[in-house]
């Protein structure tokens, strides 16, 4: 169980890395807020993806390139 648990963290990005991502994010004129009722959080404007969810992910990338 150990070894799923590993290769699962391996999926996401450190702490520093994840903040510095969200701080972009949170200051780009792209970032649209919770909208249509069914989304719970702020999301990208261009991809659509949750912002707090794909900052977190260690291979994700802006679509616009800021980081």
């Amino acid at each position: 169980m150990s070894g799923i648990l590993d290769r699962f963290k391996q999926l996401y990005a450190d702490e520093k890395t994840t903040n510095k991502r969200l701080e972009i994010c949170n200051n780009c004129e792209e970032k649209k807020e919770k909208w249509l009722l069914i989304f719970t959080e702020d999301s990208c404007g261009i991809c659509k993806c949750s912002i707090p969810k794909k900052t977190k992910l260690k291979f994700s990338q802006c679509p616009i390139q800021k980081w």
